[in-house]
């Protein structure tokens, strides 16, 4: 059987029934929060209390819809093949470190594939419709096991917010995989820093002040416009906008 890891249950929805293979969905936003727990299990917890704390998403929920996604796929067959797909933005990317740390314990695997959006469609699989994701399939390219567990390493770097050993990485990749780079530099550049918003923020900062979006929606798609590269969705922006405004008071 083929495999098919998606970025999202938006894409699932698009997902061409020409293209065969079992579905499984990254249900998670591993961008933001801790990242504590030496067992798939143990993160798995972690991540459920804070996205309990942060979002009000119930702990029972996560676990019951989140984290076997996970298990089955830290346990597709190492001969299996298995399509990797994610966008290019930040969001996806930190995913994606992560899907390729549970692909990886398995070192005999083998037929690991990454589908790529257009260049057209950098961090929107879900816009290029069933035509550009069949496109987009047929255009796969496939991982060599160095290349797969670089991405696993991506991840153990992000988790231990080595910036260094990212920019080395995402370096040694930039002619197969030169997503990697603008993805690592946004993240560097995401941080306050001395007092200083860092990117998103000051990004949001500046919509606010110029005053021409009203209400979450319309100020995430100037954001978007602007800083997609960071793929934030509605509650990730509004988390920021809170951080602001209580910096602020």
């Amino acid at each position: 059987m083929n495999y098919h890891i998606l970025n999202g249950d938006s894409l699932k929805t698009e997902f061409p029934t020409e293209i065969s293979g079992r579905l499984l969905v990254t249900r998670e936003c591993l961008v933001e929060g801790k990242l504590q727990g030496d067992s798939l299990e143990e993160l798995a917890h972690n991540r459920a209390k804070f996205i309990q704390q942060a979002y009000g998403y119930s702990q029972e929920s996560y676990l019951e819809n989140v984290l076997p996604e996970f298990e089955a796929m830290r346990n597709i067959p190492a001969d299996a093949e298995t399509n990797l797909w994610f966008e290019h933005d930040l969001f996806c990317q930190v995913n994606l470190w992560f899907v390729a740390s549970l692909l990886a314990q398995q070192p005999n695997r083998k037929a690991v594939f990454l589908v790529q959006p257009s260049e057209d469609s950098p961090y929107n699989f879900p816009a290029m419709g069933k035509n550009g994701l069949e496109k987009a399939y047929q255009n796969r390219i496939q991982l060599s096991s160095e290349e797969l567990n670089a991405l696993a390493k991506m991840f153990e770097a992000y988790r231990q917010d080595d910036m260094n050993k990212l920019v080395e990485i995402a370096e040694a990749n930039k002619t197969r995989l030169p997503f990697l780079l603008p993805a690592v530099k946004a993240h560097t550049e995401r941080v306050d820093k001395n007092g200083q918003l860092g990117r998103p923020k000051a990004c949001l900062k500046t919509i606010l002040e110029e005053g021409q979006c009203n209400g979450l929606y319309e100020i995430l798609a100037e954001f978007t416009k602007r800083e997609g590269i960071y793929g934030l969705g509605d509650l990730q922006v509004k988390r920021l906008l809170d951080e602001l405004s209580s910096s602020e008071v």
